[in-house]
């Protein structure tokens, strides 16, 4: 009897007994590219193909996406990236550090693109707006 679980927040319907490995190689996902999520508890790779899913579970994938932008005085900066599908399609990518920044793309790549130019956006809003974005220490990679 079939399982339905929520990913990325659609309903999708799978085997029972479905592992989370099962799951990320039927849809051509290289575990070393992501993080996932079930029922708000990040599940460790090494457990991936033991973690069966059950019906009604909530499953998230998040993608380390990478990312940074030159700083006004010139520096780099590196900033954690964190994407995952959207629910109407596509891709979004959340910058933690830098609050209401999430530059989106059809596809990981797209969005992973969009990030350098989100940031540099983000960054020139700031200083436009008489806020100039100050680096702090622990809020980039």
């Amino acid at each position: 009897m079939p399982i339905v679980i929520k990913l990325n927040g659609k309903e999708t319907e799978l085997p029972e007994g479905a592992t989370i490995g099962q799951l990320l190689d039927s849809r051509k996902i290289r575990r070393e590219m992501v993080t996932v999520q079930v029922n708000g508890a990040i599940i460790d790779r090494s457990h991936f193909d033991t973690t069966a899913l059950k019906d009604g579970d909530e499953v998230e994938f998040l993608y380390y996406m990478g990312g940074g932008t030159k700083t006004q005085a010139g520096g780099g900066a590196r900033y954690a990236v964190i994407g995952r599908e959207d629910t109407e399609g596509g891709y979004m990518a959340a910058v933690p550090a830098l609050p209401g920044c999430v530059p989106q793309g059809q596809t990981r790549r797209e969005a992973g693109r969009n990030v350098r130019k989100a940031l540099a956006a983000y960054i020139e809003a700031k200083r436009i707006n008489g806020k100039p974005y100050r680096h702090v220490p622990g809020q980039a990679l």
